[in-house]
């Protein structure tokens, strides 16, 4: 269906701009491309008339820079000729313009998919429009990005900015992104989504986008399409950073998580207790406490000493104030009084403090994650695990089997022990529970994620 409506807008597209002899060949497949792509981003945000959210475009040039990480995609024909043209044609309805300070972007341009481009889709339900779309492709799943000093103009002070970057493929990296393939496959075969009501589906929305509508990559809002990961790095050596991202399911606030489903099932969630305090101490031969977090000052929160032990693990030098965020004075503590305490309850590993380890650390863990979710692909029917850095998603029913892979694996690279919580949360009674045993009443009462399920199963038929 997809496929269908982009060859009939791209055509629309070259008729209405007499550009039939001037795209041909690869051009003109690039076109159908980019077609397809703004299709998708806008439809699969579309859970229902009343509200919507709003896909995000780069309109400028120096965005379309060829490179391993965009290969096809070009200002002309994405932003000049498949945008642009939608948008006279009445598809596509820019909502909010960007906002650029010189060369650096400031906010994303904003738009929607209209009636008219809804209409293509005839008879098909709004809620299962993510389903249809099927999942964002992903051009390169192994990344190096790194972080430059510059201008901040909305801050009116210097700040970072993350650029991906270039890098050769080695053994190593063809390795890494053949398993990012397997672990890729395992997960779209199989719908994830949240057991929410619909109501409750677009207050989430609500709530997402209004978190984030600056120009940032990563898009925060809610999209059901991305559940394809990648990996980022953070140097061309491949020996920092490492992490997985993309899925939609990192992004949602944490509340939300007990509520994912796969396959219209329900889930638990299992975490490395204190994994980087663990990794730490593991490697000097140490145990690792059950947890590095707590108690390090009077009524100071666990979730806030949590942050301040990053901050000194990732920090290049002393830090003379507190991270950005932290509030300590809520709390009745300075800066240095954490610092002292930290240093005090973690004396043995101290010289891991201000040492910018955090970047080797996280790629110690990405691999401990790969090992992890690898070890559920070799089952007759893989299954699917969605990671969350240094806890994972999965089935209820495999909780023991992902227990037992955890620890199997940490005690492998580390030698040590460490400590697995797996968190069940009741998920309460169903507000979709059905009240009658007539078809197209119990049809007319399911929620939006039953209607995306049914169509993912006919789909996948």
């Amino acid at each position: 269906m997809i496929r269908k409506i982009t060859e009939d807008i791209s055509k629309e597209l070259l008729s209405k701009g007499s550009r039939q002899r001037k795209l041909q060949g690869n051009r003109l497949n690039n076109l159908i491309m980019s077609v397809e792509k703004l299709i998708r981003d806008s439809v699969s945000i579309r859970f229902s008339r009343s509200r919507m959210n709003l896909a995000s475009i780069r309109k400028r040039p120096g965005a379309y820079t060829k490179s391993r990480y965009n290969s096809r995609l070009s200002y002309r024909i994405h932003v000049q000729l498949a945008y642009g043209g939608m948008c006279r044609l009445g598809y596509l309805e820019e909502v909010k313009a960007g906002v650029s300070h010189g060369a650096i972007g400031l906010y994303l341009t904003r738009y929607k998919a209209t009636a008219k481009l809804i209409r293509c889709f005839k008879e098909v339900e709004l809620a299962t429009l993510p389903v249809i779309a099927g999942p964002e492709p992903i051009v390169e799943t192994i990344r190096v990005q790194i972080k430059e000093l510059e201008w901040n103009a909305k801050l009116s002070k210097m700040g970072t900015r993350k650029r991906l970057i270039e890098y050769t493929d080695t053994d190593e990296t063809q390795v890494m992104r053949n398993n990012l393939s397997r672990i890729n496959q395992a997960i779209s075969s199989r719908w994830i989504d949240l057991e929410l009501s619909d109501d409750g589906f677009v207050a989430l929305q609500a709530r997402m986008r209004a978190r984030d509508y600056s120009f940032d990559e990563n898009d925060k809002q809610l999209d059901l399409t991305r559940t394809q990961l990648y990996r980022v790095f953070n140097d061309t050596g491949f020996r920092t950073g490492g992490r997985f991202y993309g899925g939609w399911w990192q992004n949602i606030p944490k509340e939300y998580r007990s509520m994912i489903i796969i396959n219209g099932s329900r889930t638990v969630e299992a975490d490395f207790s204190s994994l980087h305090p663990a990794i730490i101490y593991a490697k000097k031969g140490l145990e690792p406490p059950v947890d590095a977090y707590s108690n390090i000052l009077p009524d100071l929160p666990r979730k806030v000493a949590k942050q301040a032990f990053n901050a000194m693990v990732n920090a290049h030098k002393f830090m003379q104030s507190q991270p950005r965020g932290m509030k300590l004075s809520t709390y009745g503590y300075k800066w240095a009084d954490v610092v002292e305490a930290m240093a005090q309850r973690h004396k043995t590993i101290k010289e891991a403090f201000f040492s910018g380890t955090g970047g080797h650390l996280q790629r110690l863990d990405s691999e401990l994650a790969e090992r992890v979710m690898l070890s559920f692909i070799t089952y007759p029917s893989p299954v699917a695990i969605l990671p969350m850095h240094d806890s994972f998603i999965i089935h209820r029913g495999y909780e023991a089997e992902l227990k037992e892979f955890m620890e199997l694996h940490f005690a492998e690279m580390f030698g040590q022990t460490i400590n697995i919580d797996v968190e069940y949360i009741s998920h309460g009674a169903n507000s979709t529970t059905p009240v009658t045993t007539d078809l197209d009443e119990l049809l007319a009462m399911q929620a939006g994620h039953d209607k995306r399920l049914d169509k993912f199963r006919s789909i996948s038929q």
